[in-house]
């Protein structure tokens, strides 16, 4: 492992607080966090893509589907500010 690289995370069966409420109790895996869109959390991690997706699927016991995209990659789209900058600039949190 090394990184950390930023993931963004489509899933279902589970909501976006339960979902964000469990990842909150392993921040020594899953370094930080943001949503702005249903369904879907940004993540930044160092594990790899196949370890995160095990991961999640241990974790979060409801969850039905689940897409793990490495954000390092030709994107566009249209969102806030702040979400360019966690993709393009994967860390943790400044504070905790």
């Amino acid at each position: 492992m090394s990184g950390p690289w930023a993931y963004i995370v489509i899933f279902s069966g589970v909501t976006v607080p339960e979902f964000t409420a469990i990842i909150d109790k392993h921040d020594q895996d899953i370094l930080n966090w943001l949503t702005v869109l249903p369904h879907t959390v940004f993540i930044v991690s160092a594990m790899t893509a196949a370890d995160l997706t095990t991961f999640l699927r241990r974790h979060v016991p409801r969850i039905e589907r689940i897409l793990v995209l490495d954000a390092n990659t030709d994107r566009n789209g249209w969102l806030p500010e702040n979400a360019w900058d966690f993709l393009s600039h994967p860390s943790p949190p400044k504070y905790k």
